[in-house]
């Protein structure tokens, strides 16, 4: 049996449009919060652009109060030191 590790990158633009939503803010509103334009968080959320950097994503996580996407952030930003 191996002993080798995969890893699976969280998908943070899926997660992010399904915690907006129900949260109920709509992209202007997320947009303004963490001060970028509601096309670019559109991108994210439609998989056109990664993940934002660590800071805006964290920005984006504490604006929605989103547990989940803080998990996602710091999993995403240790795997890209390790690599």
């Amino acid at each position: 049996m191996s002993t080798e590790k995969f890893f699976v990158k969280p998908k943070f633009g899926p997660v992010l449009r399904r915690i907006r939503k129900k949260r109920g803010m709509s992209l202007r509103d997320l947009a303004e919060q963490v001060g970028v334009d509601h096309t670019y968080i559109s991108q994210i959320e439609l998989g056109k652009v990664g993940p934002p950097d660590w800071e805006l994503s964290m920005k984006i996580a504490r604006a929605l109060n989103s547990p989940e996407l803080m998990k996602i952030v710091d999993y995403i930003t240790v795997r890209q030191l390790l690599i």
